[in-house]
């Protein structure tokens, strides 16, 4: 039998407070119940089955079956029987993910989530509700697509990245920063002061001054040539590059991005010519 609860006035224990709050409800609720002969029957349906799925609520008999079997996904299907099965078998909470194709909407993600109970007549009764997760899959995927594609940038790219919060007083290095620095984590760093102690002595004036007329808004972005300790206790030359992306509403930064490049191999030529013309000067 299915009972819907918006035209069975029968139900006693639905009233119409119970009835205007489920109208509110965009999912769909359900009782569905396998007896010991495995007979399938939906005592309860809501009436958003035909927003949700594109089945009525009076389509839920005992040949829904093989109707909602035929909308699922191929791919999808043997992993949603088993997840019912298996809920069933160790009385357990219904939860599965799912692609079913609609005769109008087409092909949509859905979550069924449900409570499991068993009864003395070993009927197993499963309550719970199925939602349509179409859009969070879809930006879960363009998120994980990103990810991706920025990681792929990240691996084959010469530069380091560092993104420091200024609220929180962090810095995120790359692995390819870290590479740079000859180091394996960013332990070292535990505060972004740390950094300014591993820069050469003699750069220090200038990277403060360049930062600092950055963080002023003087320059579009900071850049600097300095050198870094690395962890074998030798100085690398790098070009460091940076941009306030985030400030408050007075102008004081909130976040920085930038990055690093190893430019040792540049700087020794440039020192080597400049040391060849004064020989010759």
């Amino acid at each position: 039998m299915v009972f819907d609860l918006y035209g069975n006035d029968d139900c006693l224990e639905v009233n119409n407070f119970y009835k205007k709050l489920l109208a509110e409800m965009p999912d769909l609720l359900f009782q569905f119940v396998i007896d010991k002969d495995n007979t399938y029957s939906f005592p309860l349906v809501s009436k958003s089955a035909d927003d949700i799925f594109e089945i009525s609520a009076k389509e839920f008999t005992n040949d829904i079956q093989l109707l909602i079997y035929n909308r699922i996904v191929p791919a999808d299907r043997e992993l949603f029987f088993q997840s019912l099965v298996k809920a069933r078998r160790e009385v357990k909470p219904w939860e599965i993910e799912f692609r079913a194709v609609l005769p109008k909407k087409g092909l949509r993600w859905f979550k069924i989530s449900s409570k499991t109970e068993k009864s003395i007549a070993d009927n197993v009764s499963f309550f719970g509700h199925v939602s349509d997760i179409t859009e969070l899959k879809d930006k879960e995927e363009k998120l994980r697509i990103s990810e991706e594609r920025f990681q792929f940038a990240l691996d084959a790219s010469t530069v380091g990245i560092w993104d420091w919060d200024m609220v929180t007083n962090s810095v995120f290095y790359s692995s390819l920063s870290l590479k740079i620095l000859e180091l394996e984590s960013t332990d070292i760093f535990v505060d972004p002061e740390r950094w300014d102690k591993i820069v050469h002595p003699d750069d220090l004036p200038k990277y403060y001054s360049d930062i600092q007329e950055h963080f002023d808004n003087k320059i579009p972005y900071y850049e600097n040539y300095h050198r870094v300790m690395t962890s074998s206790g030798n100085y690398k030359w790098i070009l460091d590059r940076g941009k306030v992306i985030k400030r408050d509403e007075n102008g004081k930064p909130l976040r920085v991005l930038g990055t690093h490049t190893d430019v040792s191999l540049q700087k020794e030529k440039e020192l080597e010519i400049i040391k060849t013309m004064k020989l010759y000067s």
